[in-house]
């Protein structure tokens, strides 16, 4: 039998008032959708995602639309979603309710490396975060599957490197980042050996390889080339969290050939400046797996301009 000590039940009152929030959350986005746009979500899924998935349906290339930058994986997933129910909520809903697993995940990734008081804290800081919110349930859009993904590959690589991997290769098939980020956390980690980073990484590879190659039997060599394209994303207004992506739309606004340049410039300094800092210090004291996670995130975000994605 379970004691239901003071301080267990203080903890579970802070878990149900976060996912009462959450639902509160969910509810009034689905009454906005159904009482106030006749069931219509305006943005991505309505627009992008559900049309790609239709056209994996009807036989066609998704690639055909140039919003679609998405590994093959989540296009099938797409498919996937459209066939159980042809309509975008299909696609809409499951993007949303995402965000139910958010407070539990952030907290088991906190207990990591924290205290359970601190870990609560990051779990009520992470899931109450108004971006989170505007990803997840405002716009619901399929970037959140980034964080995601991060979490669970930086939730895993302590103690179960090999789920890390598999984590890492199976939601870079479906966003990129994921995979990156792996991939830069096994090659900068100096507490493996060799042979096992390398492990590592094939795992990665192979698994993401895999995807990528069943999108090009499907669809055609545009399945490796469409995953550099993101600059089909830098014309769309949106929230940038990165602040050289600012520098970087300002380039494309005034078509000034110097401060796109500039931009790519700063953030490839930093991305040095920071690996470095990072190579000489772990040959004396900082050679820790949150301090290498840290990093790595960091130097993914500042040395990718390009990008508004706010979900590291």
């Amino acid at each position: 039998m379970v004691t239901i000590t003071k301080s267990r039940l203080i903890f579970l009152s802070f878990f149900v008032a976060l996912y009462t929030i959450v639902i509160i959350w969910i509810y009034l986005r689905l009454d906005l959708i159904y009482n106030v746009d006749s069931g219509v979500i305006f943005g991505d899924v309505t627009f992008h995602y559900y049309p790609a998935g239709l056209r994996i349906l009807n036989g066609e290339n998704p690639y055909d639309s140039p919003f679609i930058t998405h590994p093959p994986l989540m296009l099938l997933i797409f498919a996937f979603l459209a066939m159980l129910w042809p309509d975008p909520i299909s696609i809409g809903f499951p993007l949303m309710i995402l965000i139910l697993g958010i407070p539990y995940l952030s907290y088991r990734l906190g207990l990591k490396y924290l205290t359970r008081p601190y870990a609560m804290l990051f779990s009520w800081i992470m899931t109450l975060s108004p971006l989170i919110k505007y990803s997840f349930v405002t716009l619901i859009d399929d970037d959140p599957l980034i964080m995601i993904g991060l979490m669970l590959v930086c939730y895993y690589y302590s103690d179960r490197p090999v789920h890390a991997a598999i984590v890492a290769g199976i939601f870079g098939a479906m966003k990129f980042i994921p995979v990156a980020v792996g991939v830069i956390i096994v090659l900068f980690d100096r507490k493996r050996t060799r042979v096992d980073r390398l492990r590592l990484v094939l795992i990665e590879g192979v698994i993401f390889g895999v995807f990528l190659a069943i999108g090009f039997i499907l669809w055609g060599p545009v399945t490796l080339t469409r995953l550099v394209h993101y600059e089909s994303f830098n014309s769309i207004a949106g929230p940038a969290m990165n602040p050289y992506h600012v520098l970087y739309k300002l380039g494309i606004i005034t078509n000034s050939p110097l401060i796109k340049p500039v931009a790519l410039l700063i953030g490839a300094l930093l991305l040095v400046v920071t690996l470095a800092v990072y190579w000489y210090r772990s040959r004396t004291q900082w050679t820790d797996l949150p301090l290498l996670i840290i990093i790595t995130l960091f130097s993914v975000y500042i040395a990718n301009p390009m990008t508004s994605y706010m979900y590291y």
